[in-house]
């Protein structure tokens, strides 16, 4: 008999911790970590650790206890969350899986969901130097699985580079390797609450939660990384080197920009990092929950001053499933936005279909920090880029800039007609 088990996701800063806290409080649970930087020990602010004094007594599993020298991956990850499931349920009580990597998730979630990856070889020193190669590494994939390469940004430079090592390690395609995979089966019975906000509401807390980080110590922990950063071989790819932070303020430790520079690149990738959640839980997770028959509820988090009801919601979600009734389709959606509803009633895509979800377009108007065109995965990326306000204000930077050349233009017309009656004028005068 499956036993069971809740998992709460969402973006970042959207508030699964404290629904986390509430939900075990009124059903007897205990909450473990699904964070993959929060394992680390010790950078409370940059992983946005829950405060101790906030947890109002829940235990927390399987937080800070990670060295920095280690590279935590998520077969380690689904390993300690499955030990610490059995514990928690041992003392009667029920586990609560929450955090923002979902594939970290999802492989406790589900069996048989992480492709095992057998290495048939070493790589050479030029392989190698493709890989630590951004232009290279992505100009390879594209040749080597065209259709892998598609599904992520040019930016996301760490999943691309792990595409392309699985190219080069296995000799296969990681689009076929996916492809491949079973039927999704959960282990367990299995209640996943999906906590949601609107980006635009949303991208306003970041940059409050961001400029509160700088105000707790975030600068002090980031400036502890860097002393150990430049006394060792780092790759700012890997293990808690890649948190949100500390590469977006390394251009100011090593005093090449100021501390705002960084603030604002921080800001940005946060945003950034929390489209990209969405798009993981809505084409990939929400997709295995359907497949494995388990049960999925949204609670709208965009507007906070009904966040009690929106809590007292998710409650009342959990008590019943957990008590073996059926929960109506109605109540799967906290709040009755039409397009939350039309979010969960979203159509299965397959991870290595032809889908228009993941061709890419270049807006051909806005351009990044490196003066190329900015790229959105998937139409949906692209409606969202469309509407935004980086790119509107373009539009209207190029249309001012038009009507100002216009003007200029006419007025340079006028001055030469102008000259040109002048001229003409002396030349007729007559002679007294």
């Amino acid at each position: 008999m499956k036993l069971p088990l809740i998992a709460i996701v969402g973006t970042t800063g959207v508030g699964k911790s404290n629904f986390s806290i509430e939900l075990a409080k009124a059903i007897s649970g205990e909450i473990i970590n699904g964070d993959s930087m929060q394992v680390y020990q010790g950078l409370n602010q940059i992983t946005n650790k829950h405060p101790m004094e906030e947890r109002q007594g829940v235990p927390h599993h399987l937080l800070g206890h990670v060295s920095w020298k280690e590279e935590y991956g998520v077969h380690r990850f689904e390993d300690e969350v499955l030990t610490k499931i059995r514990e928690i349920r041992a003392r009667g009580k029920v586990p609560i899986l929450v955090g923002g990597t979902h594939y970290y998730i999802q492989s406790v979630l589900f069996r048989e969901n992480i492709v095992k990856i057998e290495e048939k070889r070493e790589l050479s020193q030029r392989e190698l130097e493709v890989l630590d190669s951004r232009d290279l590494c992505l100009s390879e994939l594209r040749k080597l699985d065209p259709q892998i390469a598609q599904k992520f940004h040019p930016n996301d430079t760490r999943r691309i580079r792990r595409m392309l090592e699985i190219c080069l390690l296995t000799g296969e395609k990681p689009s076929e390797v996916f492809s491949q995979q079973n039927k999704t089966k959960s282990r367990d019975r299995t209640l996943v609450f999906w906590l949601f906000s609107d980006q635009q509401v949303l991208n306003d807390r970041l940059d409050k939660r961001v400029d509160g980080m700088l105000s707790n110590g975030l600068l002090e922990e980031i400036k502890d990384m860097y002393q150990i950063y430049r006394e060792g071989d780092i790759d700012i790819e890997r293990g808690v080197w890649q948190v949100i932070g500390f590469k977006q303020f390394l251009p100011f430790l090593e005093g090449k920009e100021g501390i705002e520079t960084g603030l604002q690149v921080m800001k940005n990738d946060t945003r950034r990092y929390s489209k990209q959640q969405i798009g993981w839980i809505s084409k990939k997770l929400l997709n295995q929950v359907r497949e494995s028959s388990e049960t999925f509820c949204v609670l709208d988090a965009t507007d906070l001053s009904v966040w009690k009801q929106t809590i007292d919601h998710g409650v009342g979600v959990a008590r019943d499933w957990l008590e073996g009734k059926d929960v109506e389709d109605k109540r799967l959606v906290s709040s009755k936005r039409e397009e939350l509803h039309k979010l969960v009633a979203r159509e299965k895509t397959e991870f290595g279909a032809r889908d228009v979800e993941y061709v890419q377009f270049e807006c051909p108007t806005c351009v990044d920090k490196d003066g190329q065109h900015v790229v959105s995965v998937g139409k949906e990326a692209l409606e969202i880029h469309l509407k935004s306000r980086r790119h509107v204000k373009t539009l209207q930077a190029i249309k001012k800039r038009e009507h100002n050349m216009k003007m200029k233009e006419e007025m340079e017309k006028r001055r030469k007609v102008a000259e040109g009656d002048s001229e003409e004028g002396k030349e007729t005068k007559p002679v007294a």
